[in-house]
């Protein structure tokens, strides 16, 4: 699954297609959401790194990507890592 944000080494960051002036012109809850994804997407890089399974980085990175989100359904029931597993992470 491709990046919609990127980030530079300065660390500066944005949404692919989109200037950044009409980055800092949005809402800022907008804003929000997007600088969450671009979090969110850098959680996933890590859970996919190699190396990061070998020293825990992955893990870590997984429990944190799991608290951004809601991990209960409406029922009640949990949730679990497989559905975040299946669409993000290449499972090997």
């Amino acid at each position: 699954m491709a990046r919609l944000t990127y980030k530079t080494k300065d660390g500066s960051w944005g949404l692919r297609g989109v200037p950044w002036t009409q980055l800092v012109a949005l809402p800022p809850r907008v804003y929000g959401a997007l600088a969450k994804l671009k979090d969110m997407e850098e959680l996933v890089d890590q859970i996919n790194d190699p190396a990061g399974g070998r020293n825990g980085q992955a893990d870590l990175a997984m429990e944190d990507l799991l608290g951004h989100g809601e991990t209960r359904t409406k029922e009640g029931r949990e949730l679990g890592t497989e559905w975040i597993m299946k669409r993000f992470c290449r499972i090997e």
